[in-house]
C-alpha cells in the first residue's frame, strides 16, 4: 500500500507541472512555409508568445495540457494551443474564421533547439578539433633482423 500512495504522489505532482516553454518556435502553416515565434516566461505560469503573424501574440496561460490565451495583443483574438509535449504544440482553438480572416486549425508549433556552444560542437561542423590525438602516437617497437 506504501507503493501506491508514492505512486499516486509523483502522478498528481507531475501533472501539476509547469512546463519549460520559453525559447524559439517554428510555425509550418498549411501552405507549407515557416515562421519563427518565440515565447518568454513571465513567472507564476504565464508566457509571452510574440512573432508573426502578431494576431498569434499575447499573455498565455498553462491549463492542464492547454496554452490558453489570456490576454491577446490583436483585441477579440485569442488561440488555444495543445502541449503534445515539450518540443511541440498544436493550434486547437481560435476565433472564428470570420473574425480572424482565416482558418488556422491545426497550425503546428515545433520548438528550434538552441545554438550548442563551441566546445559541444561536433567533428562534422569542422570546429572540433577534440577527436584529434593531443600527443603523436607512440614509436613502433624495434624489428629483429636475422
Amino acid at each position: 500500500m506504501k507503493h501506491i500512495g508514492s505512486w499516486l504522489a509523483a502522478v498528481l505532482l507531475a501533472g501539476c507541472a509547469t512546463p519549460h516553454l520559453a525559447g524559439q518556435w517554428q510555425a509550418k502553416w498549411p501552405d507549407g512555409h515557416l515562421t519563427t515565434l518565440s515565447v518568454q516566461d513571465f513567472g507564476e505560469g504565464q508566457w509571452y508568445l510574440k512573432g508573426s503573424p502578431l494576431e498569434l501574440g499575447g499573455v498565455y496561460a498553462v491549463d492542464q495540457d492547454r496554452l490558453i490565451c489570456t490576454r491577446p495583443d490583436t483585441p477579440r483574438v485569442g488561440f488555444v494551443w495543445r502541449i503534445v509535449d515539450d518540443r511541440h504544440l498544436l493550434l486547437v482553438g481560435q476565433p472564428p474564421p470570420d473574425r480572424l480572416g482565416d482558418r488556422w486549425l491545426g497550425l503546428e508549433l515545433t520548438r528550434v533547439p538552441p545554438p550548442r556552444p563551441p566546445e559541444e560542437q561536433t567533428e562534422e561542423s569542422g570546429d572540433d578539433d577534440s577527436a584529434l590525438p593531443k600527443h603523436p602516437p607512440p614509436d613502433p617497437p624495434p624489428v629483429d633482423k636475422p
